[in-house]
């Protein structure tokens, strides 16, 4: 399989950062270095974008409050992680981005 290009992964996580920021993310440090948290009615979920050169797409994540997130995603019971994997970046965005119009909650917009 091919490897994602520098440029290709560059315009994936400036996507993944455009759309995690319109529902609040802040950083943080839960993935030690480049991580991500975000309120939803689930709990924190922290994610961190996968900046390696690989063949696939990847947003790793985990909710905080695994029993609530357990009920309502299929995300594993025991840790809370829910990931995003796709050898195309638009999909990948898209499972993310579903995920986070149907449980965070949307800034509003700024005039």
């Amino acid at each position: 399989m091919k490897k994602i290009s520098k440029k290709d992964m560059y315009i994936f996580n400036n996507d993944v950062l455009g759309l995690i920021k319109l529902f609040g993310a802040v950083e943080s440090d839960y993935y030690i270095s480049g991580g991500y948290e975000l309120n939803t009615e689930l709990g924190k979920y922290y994610l961190k974008i996968d900046d390696d050169l690989s063949s696939v797409y990847s947003i790793f994540g985990r909710f905080e409050n695994v029993e609530k997130a357990s009920k309502m995603l299929p995300c594993n019971p025991y840790n809370g992680k829910y990931n995003f994997h796709s050898f195309n970046r638009e999909e990948c965005i898209r499972g993310l981005e579903t995920m986070l119009e149907r449980f965070a909650y949307e800034l509003e917009p700024a005039f």
